[in-house]
């Protein structure tokens, strides 16, 4: 291992550490670490503080590895993501669901969008979004007006106090049915009106942010599992988020789960 045995101070001054605080050495205010030339490091330290702080390109200023070189702990600063265990630590999760216990009971209509139930599962039938129709077409409505009744669409409506990246999407889908039918699954992002007047809560200039079509299989025995194709993963604070779901046969009574794994940023 190489060291200073057998060196000269001017073979080695490069490589040597300080802080450049005319010998007075560390004190209350935080410095960078520099080599013997002059150049700072990214690391600066003061009586109380240590700073991680890039001095040339943001990226991974942090990083704890364990023997085999595999990263535990670290922290992106071009990026602004903190990973633990390749693991966002400020993951979060998100959830849509829609249910229909009986065959008489049609969320909308076939081939028609349906808003999802954001969170925990409502159980007064009429605060349900199930029931609120947002378009027949390839995608969900760009636009939606509140009816005479707020109550639905509210529980659908997901408002992000903060932006976001979405990181994974996931379905799980069960069937009560003897047959399977063809389900098409949306995540939507919309502008919200807040004024505070007679337009407060309506949705416009909505953009497709994940989507997937699935089919729900005919056995009642099993649940199904699908991932969404995430196709624009960040998500600006203010918006409005809302998921859908068409399905071809609105007659057969099931299930469908929507989980969202989303980091801030």
């Amino acid at each position: 291992m190489a060291g200073f045995a057998s060196k000269t101070v001017k073979d080695t001054y490069n490589d040597l550490l300080q802080i450049d605080n005319v010998n007075a050495g560390i004190d209350t205010t935080t410095r960078p670490l520099k080599d013997g030339a002059g150049n700072s490091s990214a690391l600066g330290i003061s009586d109380d503080i240590v700073r991680v702080k890039p001095v040339t390109d943001d990226g991974t200023a942090f990083d704890v590895q364990n023997k085999a070189g595999t990263s535990l702990f670290s922290v992106d600063s071009s990026g602004e993501t903190i990973t633990a265990v390749n693991n966002y630590i400020n993951t979060h999760e998100a959830w849509f669901n829609w249910s229909k216990a009986n065959e008489a009971d049609a969320f909308t209509a076939d081939d028609t969008h349906a808003l999802g139930h954001f969170g925990l599962m409502a159980n007064d039938v009429t605060t349900n979004p199930f029931y609120v129709a947002i378009g027949t077409g390839t995608d969900p409505d760009t636009s939606l007006s509140l009816s005479s009744s707020s109550l639905p669409q509210l529980m659908a409506y997901w408002i992000l106090p903060y932006n976001i990246t979405l990181d994974l999407i996931k379905i799980y889908s069960a069937n009560a049915n003897s047959s399977g039918t063809t389900s098409v699954i949306h995540l939507v992002e919309y502008d919200i009106d807040t004024s505070n007047s007679s337009t407060s809560g309506d949705l416009s200039n909505g953009v497709v942010i994940a989507d997937h079509t699935a089919t729900i299989q005919s056995d009642r025995s099993a649940v199904d599992f699908h991932n969404l194709t995430i196709q624009q993963a960040n998500v600006n604070s203010g918006k409005c988020v809302v998921a859908s779901m068409a399905v071809a046969d609105q007659t057969l009574a099931n299930s469908i789960k929507m989980q969202i794994l989303y980091h801030l940023r």
